[in-house]
């Protein structure tokens, strides 16, 4: 279970995150009102799961104690993208001084923002954290960074960079792969950002 983590004040502000939640040391921007208010509304939704995981950003952190309990492990492999000089920009200021930088980032899984991690990164991190899985027995809630469950989505179905941006993970939402342990290769996709009162339509 791929839980994005709520609100802060650089997701309302449409800003590339200043800190992913790679390193202990940094622990990022704080959930605001509505985004602890979302994610406490997951909780009663959740069914109770044997291993919580998060990355070592504060939001992400705060996500997962709200959502279910204090992360058992905080993994630096959940982090968000790594995005380089981007980091703490306005998505608008970087595509109208960088339209070409930022349109390659976004259509090739190789390129990456000046100085941080293409999107091809960010799905290996992935594949390494299911292979992990793939060992384990019971249900793991990760809560972790738009960036990250993207890329663990296109990993399972197979597409590319440019079908990241047409998937709908939005903060305090769920999304739900399933696999059957030990077997790599039968990864599926069972929910993408669902959230209570989501309608379809």
């Amino acid at each position: 279970m791929l839980l994005r983590h709520g609100t802060t004040g650089e997701t309302t502000r449409s800003s590339f995150p200043a800190v992913n939640g790679a390193d202990a040391e940094d622990p990022g921007a704080l959930l605001d009102d509505g985004g602890r208010l979302a994610v406490a509304a997951l909780r009663p939704h959740l069914p109770v799961v044997d291993h919580v995981w998060s990355s070592h950003a504060a939001r992400a952190v705060q996500t997962a104690t709200l959502a279910a309990r204090d992360p058992d492990v905080r993994r630096g492999d959940l982090a968000e993208a790594d995005f380089g000089r981007w980091a703490g920009r306005v998505v608008a200021e970087v595509h109208d001084e960088e339209p070409e930088t930022l349109s390659a980032w976004m259509l090739d899984p190789r390129e990456g923002p000046p100085g941080g991690e293409p999107f091809k990164a960010v799905q290996q991190r992935a594949r390494m954290v299911m292979q992990e899985v793939c060992r384990m027995q019971g249900t793991v809630l990760a809560a972790t960074h738009g960036g990250f469950i993207r890329a663990a989505l296109t990993v399972v179905l197979g597409t590319g960079a440019r079908s990241a941006w047409r998937l709908d993970v939005a903060p305090a939402s769920i999304s739900v792969l399933a696999v059957q342990p030990g077997e790599h290769d039968s990864w599926q996709v069972r929910t993408v950002g669902w959230q209570p009162g989501l309608v379809v339509g």
